[in-house]
C-alpha cells in the first residue's frame, strides 16, 4: 500500500480483491510441493512483493513507476504502460514519434503521440522497436492454471534427491524461482555472461543477495564457442534450467529446451512462444498487461513494485515443485502478463482509520538469506562436479 496510489492520498490503495488469500494458497502449496522434492520451502509472499522497498530508492509515483521508469499514459481507447528502463530507450521514443526527441522531451512527446493512438497499435510499434510497453487488460484471462503453459516432454530422467537447478536468469522473476529452490537445499547454480553479469549486481547489495544467497556462481563469455559449450554441458546434466530471455536471446546461444531431458522453466513478458514471444517486458508493464493495477476514481494506478515479477517468481517455482513431486518433465511457459492477470481484480477498500505499516525505510523487511557469490567465484568446482567426475554434492 505505501506504494500504490496517486502520492497525494493516505494512506495507499489496497490491493486487488482476492489476492491476498490467493497469495496464502501459493505459498501452501509451494510448501507441500517443495516438502515432497527436497526440504520445504515457506515464505511471506508479501513481504517477496515488497522486496525492493527496504533499499529506500523507491517512492509511490501513482502513474510513475516506483522507479521512475515506466508510465501510464492514455491512448485515443484505453491506457497504456510504457517503460523507458534502458538509456536506448530514450532514443528510440524518436523512432516512435516519428520527430526529432531530446531526452528531458521524450516522456511529453510520447504521452501526446499515445493519446492520438490506439492502443494495439501503440503496442505494435513498441514490439517493432523492442521496447516494453502493455496495454491494460490486454491479457485478460489465462486458459492455463496459475498462467502457466505446461508442455509434456517426450523423455525423462530419474530425479536425484538433490537437484541440479541452472539459473540462467537475471534481474527479479528468475532468480526468485531459483532462490526457493535453493530454499529447499538443491545444488542452484547461476550462470552469468562475463560481458553481461546480471544487472542487480550494480544495484543494492541487498536485492541482490536476498535473490541469489545460495547459489553458486559460474561466469563464462557467452560469445565465444568454449563458454556456449559449457553453457550446453551444463544445462545438459541440470535437472531443471531456468530462464528469462526471449527465445531469439536462446536460439543465439544454440540453447534448445526440445534437447533437454528436465524441466524447463521459461520465463518472459508474454510467452515462449506465439505472438508475444519477442515482445520485451518489465514487471510493471506486464502487470498492466494483464489488467493488474490498482484503481482510484475510475482511474489506474501502478500495483505496488513491479509486481508482476515477484508474482512471477512465486508461481513458476510452485508449479515447478509440483511438476517435479509429480515425477514429470516438462516445459513450462510462464509468462508474467499471464500470472498477473490471475491476481488482477477490483481494488480493495481501506478500512476507515486504517494505519499502514511503514516499509520503505532501509533496513526494514526480512533480512538477506546470506551473501550471494562474487561473479564466477565457483566456476571451476561446478564445472568438475557438473561435467566432470560426476555428481556432486
Amino acid at each position: 500500500m505505501a506504494l500504490t496510489g496517486p502520492p497525494s492520498i493516505e494512506p495507499g490503495l489496497g490491493p486487488p480483491v482476492g489476492m491476498l488469500s490467493k497469495l496464502d494458497d501459493l505459498s501452501a502449496r509451494l510448501e507441500r510441493a517443495s516438502a515432497a522434492v527436497g526440504q520445504p520451502v515457506r515464505i511471506d509472499p508479501l513481504a517477496e512483493l515488497a522486496l525492493r522497498a527496504p533499499t529506500g530508492v523507491l517512492r509511490r509515483g501513482g502513474r510513475t513507476t516506483c522507479g521512475g521508469a515506466g508510465r501510464l499514459l492514455r491512448s485515443a481507447d484505453g491506457w497504456i504502460a510504457w517503460n523507458l528502463a534502458r538509456p536506448e530507450d530514450i532514443d528510440t521514443v524518436a523512432a516512435v514519434v516519428e520527430a526529432p526527441t531530446e531526452p528531458a522531451t521524450a516522456w511529453s512527446n510520447l504521452e501526446g503521440w499515445c493519446a492520438g493512438h490506439r492502443s494495439a497499435d501503440a503496442i505494435e510499434r513498441a514490439g517493432l522497436l523492442g521496447m516494453a510497453a502493455g496495454a491494460l487488460g490486454e491479457t485478460t484471462t489465462s486458459p492455463h492454471p496459475d498462467g502457466v503453459r505446461r508442455t509434456r516432454s517426450m523423455e525423462t530422467k530419474a530425479r536425484p534427491s538433490r537437484l541440479r537447478v541452472l539459473d540462467l536468469s537475471a534481474i527479479w522473476a528468475g532468480p526468485l524461482c531459483g532462490a526457493l529452490f535453493a530454499a529447499g537445499g538443491h545444488d542452484v547454480v547461476k550462470l552469468e555472461s562475463v560481458g553481461r553479469p546480471d544487472g542487480t549486481r550494480l544495484g543494492p547489495a541487498l536485492v541482490f543477495d536476498r535473490l541469489n544467497a545460495g547459489k553458486r556462481s559460474v561466469a563464462v563469455d557467452l560469445g565465444a564457442e568454449p563458454g556456449r559449450t559449457v553453457l550446453h554441458a551444463l544445462a545438459a546434466s541440470a535437472d531443471v534450467v531456468i530462464t528469462a530471455a526471449r527465445s531469439r536471446a536462446l536460439e543465439s546461444v544454440g540453447l534448445d529446451p526440445t534437447g533437454l531431458t528436465g524441466l524447463w522453466i521459461a520465463i518472459t513478458a508474454h510467452g515462449a512462444t506465439g505472438p508475444g514471444a519477442q515482445r520485451v517486458g518489465f514487471g510493471d508493464d506486464a502487470a498492466v498487461a494483464g489488467g493488474l493495477v490498482a484503481w482510484h476514481e475510475g482511474e489506474p494506478y501502478f500495483c505496488a513494485d513491479a509486481i508482476a515479477d515477484p508474482l512471477t517468481g512465486i508461481v513458476a517455482a510452485t508449479v515447478a515443485y509440483e511438476v517435479l513431486a509429480a515425477g514429470d518433465a516438462a516445459h513450462l511457459d510462464v509468462a508474467m502478463a499471464a500470472v498477473a492477470s490471475t491476481f488482477a481484480g477490483p481494488t480493495s477498500p481501506v478500512a476507515a482509520g486504517f494505519s499502514q505499516v511503514e516499509t520503505s525505510e532501509p533496513g526494514a523487511g526480512p533480512a538477506p538469506r546470506g551473501q550471494g557469490r562474487p561473479l564466477g567465484a565457483d566456476t571451476h568446482g561446478v564445472l568438475r562436479e557438473w561435467i566432470g567426475s560426476g555428481r556432486g554434492p
